[in-house]
């Protein structure tokens, strides 16, 4: 987990720290699924160009990255969006 800034989220109750918490995991979500889909197209584009990146390998071998990764962070933030919606776990005793 990363660090929050989150000045305004202590002041809110746990229902509303859930909910800013799905709105943000849901909008970081939307821009790594951008992010993934636009550098689908662009591997796409450079597998048709037959770019090479260096030693005669093709270009889009080592910018498959951005799609796999970016998409993988948008399964993860999605997964986190509905989760910050479940209720709390009951405290076992």
């Amino acid at each position: 987990m990363h660090t929050n800034v989150d000045v305004l989220s202590r002041l809110l109750p746990p229902g509303g720290r859930r909910v800013t918490g799905a709105l943000t995991a849901t909008f970081t979500g939307v821009v790594c699924a951008l992010i993934a889909v636009h550098g689908t197209r662009l591997c796409m584009m450079e597998r048709a160009a037959g770019t090479s990146a260096f030693a005669d390998l093709p270009a889009w071998w080592f910018e498959a990255s951005i799609p796999l990764c970016f998409g993988g962070m948008a399964l993860r933030y999605a997964y986190r969006a509905v989760t910050e919606l479940l209720p709390p776990a009951p405290a076992e005793s």
